[in-house]
């Protein structure tokens, strides 16, 4: 039974596309996180699959699918995991196909949390021997998944926003694509000038530049050249539904403000994107480098933060009133004015968290290089405390959650907001210790008076 194809994995940063037919093994379901697959070296061929679905406990599942396999473990994300495939076809029965699947098995941390999801359980009937891979094919497949998984694991970062205390933390120094989380720093530097200028932004207008037409996107306010709307419209569209054009429209007006402030010519966008990269040296955002002001991937050089950086420019971002008060806001009513008069949209928010209890912001990404991000801000009541001399202290409460690349980021983050808390009011209550600063505490400057 000759191999005819081996059914790969769908990665953005592999860009491998091959066919994949039916997927029998994972359907559908609510993913743990750290899932990792089980490659069972000795493929057998499958040729109907028995669903079954509730809930199940993940160590129990492990054990008893075919225990005297070997293992060979590589972590993997969600979705990658349910289009993990091998494929063949008996070319000596007509339209006969025989899919040959990679045992997989769910493994959460920990191993005895209750999984809800739905799989379907391989039933061994076909009497045709066990094919075997070659050994190139091998090594190809395996190559595939070690590459897969170096490129799928997420980065996280929880910190309390006012002492800088890091909860927790994975992969939070490791330097990668952010997506549209970048355009925090495109809505900070667009506030501080409005701010430095004494500009309203409200009323402040601004027109969409012909340079808009070389982005591979679309607006969702359809903006084209000629169009002017408020800055404050435009960052309502930078910030609740991620507007690439609206971006580089305020980058374009303000680049080029500061630049005739200045007495100085050149490209406003490069102007603007150089503010952008001064501003990451001044909150000790060092491992950050902004090439554009939206976040996509669609120049010669790549931009990259880590999720250290971005909680970094989430707590900057949301010491600023103007800011806060957009990216709260589930939806909003704007207007843009073009050649056939005014238009009028109602944009909303990307993040699925606006409207849940504290939730401020911050701003949703999303691009085949970075994976599903999300940056969270959630406020909770001040603590309030007697002193020693009868005086009354106020602790202030602010959580700032980044996650990259996780393929549930709005649960993902959830979970990370309630671990968070649970780690940081014992730790308040205990006179919040702090043994290493360097490790335990988030650099940041203090807020300006």
């Amino acid at each position: 039974m000759p191999l005819r194809a081996i059914g790969g994995v769908f990665s953005a940063a592999l860009s491998v596309r091959v066919p994949l037919g039916p997927r029998p093994l994972l359907s559908q379901g609510e993913l743990p996180y750290g899932v990792r697959t089980f490659l069972n070296e000795s493929l057998r061929p499958i040729a109907t699959a028995r669903e079954t679905a509730g809930e199940v406990n993940a160590e129990t599942l492990k054990t008893e699918r075919l225990k005297s396999s070997k293992e060979a473990y590589y972590p993997i994300s969600a979705f990658q995991f349910s289009v993990f495939s091998v494929y063949t076809q008996n070319t000596s029965t007509k339209n006969h196909p025989i899919i040959i699947t990679p045992t997989m098995i769910l493994k959460t941390i920990p191993a005895n949390r209750p999984l809800k999801f739905r799989i379907a359980m391989p039933v061994l009937e076909s009497h045709a021997p066990p094919p075997t891979l070659r050994p190139m094919h091998k090594l190809l497949f395996l190559v595939l998944a070690f590459a897969t998984s170096l490129h799928a694991q997420e980065s996280h970062i929880v910190v309390e926003a006012y002492s800088g205390k890091v909860l927790s933390a994975e992969n939070s120094s490791a330097k990668r694509p952010v997506a549209s989380l970048t355009k925090m720093a495109t809505a900070i530097v667009a506030i501080d000038w409005a701010t430095a200028t004494e500009t309203d932004i409200a009323t402040h207008m601004i027109r969409v530049p012909e340079i808009v037409l070389q982005l591979p996107t679309s607006s969702s306010l359809k903006l084209a050249p000629g169009d002017t709307l408020t800055l404050r419209d435009a960052l309502y569209a930078a910030l609740l539904s991620s507007d690439n054009v609206a971006a580089l429209t305020i980058a374009h007006h303000i680049g080029g403000q500061i630049l005739t402030r200045r007495g100085k010519g050149g490209d406003p966008v490069v102007a603007f994107i150089a503010e952008m990269n001064k501003l990451s040296k001044a909150i000790y955002a060092k491992n950050t480098l902004f090439v554009n002001t939206h976040g996509l991937e669609n120049g010669p050089k790549p931009g990259y933060s880590t999720a250290a950086d971005m909680a970094r420019f989430a707590i900057h971002a949301m010491r600023r009133n103007a800011i806060t008060f957009i990216t709260r806001q589930k939806s909003r009513q704007v207007s843009v004015t073009g050649p056939e008069g005014k238009r009028a949209y109602t944009l909303t928010n990307s993040n699925e968290l606006i409207g849940e209890e504290g939730i401020l912001g911050v701003k949703t990404g999303t691009t085949n290089a970075a994976g599903p991000c999300l940056a969270t801000c959630m406020d909770r009541d001040p603590v309030v405390r007697t002193k020693p001399d009868g005086t009354k202290g106020v602790t202030p409460r602010r959580l700032i959650v980044i996650v990259l690349n996780s393929p549930d980021r709005f649960n993902r983050t959830r979970q990370l907001i309630k671990a968070g808390w649970a780690f940081y009011d014992p730790w308040l209550a205990a006179g919040a210790p702090v043994k290493d600063a360097i490790r335990e505490i988030l650099s940041t400057p203090p807020p300006v008076k």
